[in-house]
């Protein structure tokens, strides 16, 4: 079986023996890992030969996305959904205060922890937060246009 690459060239993703006469099912199995060093985009790597990995198995899984940490230590740990909510919010509220030149994004952008998230914001914190960015952008929407 084969897969696309980054470059979008067709490479091997899975390989058995078929013997003749015989019926095979195959299905998509939608596993990745997490692994840090230098690779190549879409080189295939030997997951066992790279070191501390992660694998993020979305086979079973109802969700369409997962939020690990990486520990001091190296190890990976998946956070809790809240938590997850809580992270992927706050970096999102973090980028459009960055775009817009904001001058204290400590205060929206948690520090991740070993043990997780902390401070995490609330959702009305960040929705306080995200409006205030929202006025921003009017604001200069309309001196730009005045």
């Amino acid at each position: 079986m084969g897969g696309l690459n980054m470059r979008g060239d067709v490479v091997p993703v899975a390989t058995f023996l078929a013997e003749p006469g015989q019926t095979y099912t195959i299905f998509p199995v939608v596993k990745y890992y997490i692994a840090t060093g230098t690779y190549t985009p879409g080189q295939i790597i030997n997951v066992e030969q790279v070191g501390t990995t992660q694998l993020c198995d979305f086979t079973n899984s109802t969700y369409s996305s997962m939020t690990f940490i990486h520990n001091n230590d190296g190890s990976y740990s998946q956070a809790p959904l809240t938590e997850a909510k809580a992270i992927k919010l706050a970096t999102l509220q973090s980028q459009k205060y960055a775009l817009l030149g904001a001058e204290d994004t400590t205060a929206v952008a948690p520090r991740v922890t070993q043990n997780g998230c902390g401070p995490c914001l609330s959702e009305a914190q960040l929705a306080q937060g995200m409006h205030r960015v929202f006025l921003k952008l009017v604001q200069s929407a309309n001196a730009v246009s005045a």
